[in-house]
């Protein structure tokens, strides 16, 4: 009995020992990966991102497969000092990816599917974070879809200030539409006289604005309204005379008309909710 006791105190002490080993390594390693995800090279970055997965997969026991933001949540709560450095770097890192592959101007192909695979990796580890330190990155990225929305919805209102103002400040116009939709899914939730109040002034901008990508998400948003009737005449009007035209791509070699097509699309939605009552026709 005393030497299976004496075995056990061992084993204690050993896996103490193991523990603190393994702790001390860590913490001689993260530095070093941290420091590489703020590097003004995107090779340096996607490297650094690449090792902290293996790193965080290794430490928490995760096999190679295991999602990276799964297996560094579970590095993180089982080393809580690694945190804040941890949080500040992916976040930087996120800034620095959005500045390269938002940007307009890069020629197509430039960048390979694995450096694509490593900014959604990225978004969707910050968007995992839940920190608000994150959601100027996670709007610099809104065009990259679900991942940049999703980790924006959980940050409600705190995250719509950003939208707004990338929606009248951005030189982008697929990023302005995005920044609209967002905002408008924001407010949406909330469910109250404001939240509609200002989606319907967000529509209504953007019905009237010059680019056609936020005219189309301004129609679309209404088609996610209860009610949208009260914007039939903007529809109207675009469905009739909305400008944009591209010549030959219509059925049968036509002209296409995209804003025209979307808003004619909302207008019969809104018709077949029998909104307004009595009226069946949208070319009244």
């Amino acid at each position: 009995m005393r030497r299976i006791l004496s075995i056990l105190v061992l084993m204690t002490g050993m896996s103490g020992t193991t523990f603190a080993q393994g702790s001390e390594a860590l913490s001689n390693r993260m530095p070093g990966v941290l420091n590489r995800m703020e590097s003004n090279q995107l090779a340096e970055r996607e490297s650094a991102l690449s090792d902290l997965c293996k790193l965080a997969r290794n430490e928490s026991g995760q096999a190679q497969g295991t999602d990276c933001a799964v297996a560094l949540s579970g590095l993180l709560k089982q080393h809580p000092e690694q945190v804040e450095a941890t949080t500040v770097a992916l976040i930087k890192s996120l800034t620095a990816d959005n500045g390269v592959f938002m940007d307009e101007n890069t020629a197509p192909g430039t960048y390979t599917e694995a450096d694509s695979e490593h900014y959604a990796t990225l978004i969707d580890i910050v968007a995992s974070l839940n920190d608000e330190r994150s959601i100027p990155s996670l709007v610099g990225a809104i065009t990259t879809g679900g991942l940049a929305e999703q980790g924006l919805m959980k940050f409600g209102r705190k995250a719509l200030d950003p939208l707004l103002i990338q929606l009248r400040t951005s030189a982008s116009p697929m990023v302005r539409s995005e920044s609209l939709a967002t905002a408008v899914t924001i407010l949406l939730r909330g469910n109250d006289a404001e939240s509609h109040s200002r989606v319907f002034q967000l529509i209504q901008s953007g019905l009237q604005d010059k680019e056609f990508l936020v005219r189309i998400a301004a129609i679309q948003s209404i088609e996610r309204l209860e009610d949208g009737s009260s914007f039939i005449p903007e529809l109207r009007l675009l469905a009739e005379h909305d400008p944009l035209k591209i010549e030959g791509h219509g059925e049968g070699g036509t002209d296409e008309y995209p804003v025209r097509r979307e808003a004619d699309r909302a207008l019969q939605k809104i018709m077949k909710k029998g909104q307004p009552h009595g009226e069946d026709d949208t070319t009244q």
